[in-house]
């Protein structure tokens, strides 16, 4: 491992990207930083594989979730459960996903239903600021994770199970009278990237458009 300052990284790189509120610091706050960073370079934490330097975290994690739980939104992300109705070889029976939609959505008016696909080290939980980007454009977001990662219930050894996943996922949106998928664009990000370049090749028919943001490609993912 290269030998680095804590000190040293979070000056002259991580604590401007935590200003910003961009990777890896998205949906935070400098001040929510600046005091785990300081007792890290204070104490000299440098190792961030142990216990200790993550118990540095724990008190600030703490307050925001007390904070999070006695504060309501107007537009809140439902934690929806759906079937995995193409599972196959091991697959689970349900999808776990998050979705915000825009208000007042019905059938005479849907509102647009982007897919937003996760990657290797950035999950459901983390796009709650993205949801708001899209909420005022009117668009709602249908958030999951990548086979393998987090809560994804498809069969990681089965390398044709996103087919499966995402096929479901599209069906669900189109089954939903409020939604309407076909002038969608779906995105995803790093990992969650190489798979919607994957969705735009086995699900051309399904939507207008893919993005794939920082995304893998060709030889991206193989055994080595």
């Amino acid at each position: 491992m290269v030998n680095w300052i804590l000190g040293d990284l979070f000056h002259k790189d991580f604590g401007y990207q935590g200003w910003l509120g961009v990777y890896p610091f998205h949906d935070g706050k400098p001040e929510d930083f600046q005091p785990v960073f300081g007792h890290l370079i204070k104490e000299n934490i440098d190792d961030p594989y142990n216990d200790t330097w993550c118990n540095a975290f724990l008190p600030t994690t703490e307050r925001l979730a007390q904070e999070a739980e006695a504060s309501l939104w107007d537009v809140p992300i439902r934690d929806d459960t759906i079937s995995y109705t193409q599972a196959a070889n091991g697959d689970g029976k349900e999808i776990p996903l998050y979705v915000r939609t825009r208000p007042g959505a019905s059938k005479e008016r849907p509102c647009l239903a982007m897919p937003l696909i996760t990657g290797l080290d950035g999950h459901r939980l983390d796009n709650s600021e993205r949801t708001d980007e899209r909420l005022k454009r009117g668009w709602a977001t249908v958030i999951c994770d990548i086979p393998s990662v987090a809560d994804c219930p498809s069969n990681r050894r089965d390398p044709d199970s996103p087919n499966g996943l995402f096929s479901s996922i599209l069906d669900w949106i189109v089954a939903q009278p409020h939604f309407n998928l076909r002038k969608a664009i779906a995105w995803g990000l790093s990992a969650g990237g190489y798979y919607e370049i994957r969705l735009a090749n086995t699900h051309a028919d399904r939507f207008a458009g893919a993005v794939g943001h920082c995304a893998g490609t060709h030889h991206y993912i193989v055994r080595e």
